[in-house]
């Protein structure tokens, strides 16, 4: 089995987003997490729990709409596709992380989540 076989197309947000526009597309949609993308190449991601954590510990008087997105964002851990899935599960326990990306910087093809696996 390969992991383009059991990942899904993600679902993105621009880098320029507040963080209000990424809880209302996180909700929309029903999901966990979103990739950010500037210039249509992949960026970084964001997970409902980087909302969670920040909002719990964020002091600012500033309003969620201005507050960018970019300052919850996360580097994206990019895999081959013929990485097998024991491989893929292996790497997000030792980097700490629920999500990989099949693809490059250049070209983001699909999303792995650790349910999936």
């Amino acid at each position: 089995m390969s992991l383009s076989n059991i990942s899904k197309k993600p679902i993105s947000i621009l880098k320029r987003s507040s963080i209000s526009e990424l809880i209302k597309k996180l909700l929309e949609y029903n999901l966990s997490r979103l990739i950010v993308v500037e210039d249509g190449k992949p960026i970084g991601i964001v997970t409902e729990k980087d909302v969670g954590l920040f909002l719990f510990s964020e002091t600012t008087r500033q309003g969620l709409d201005d507050i960018p997105i970019t300052k919850i964002m996360k580097p994206i851990l990019f895999v081959d596709e013929s990485q097998s899935p024991e491989k893929s599960a292996k790497t997000m326990i030792e980097n700490g992380v629920s999500s990989l990306t099949i693809g490059s910087d250049a070209e983001l093809k699909v999303f792995l989540l650790k349910l999936i696996l």
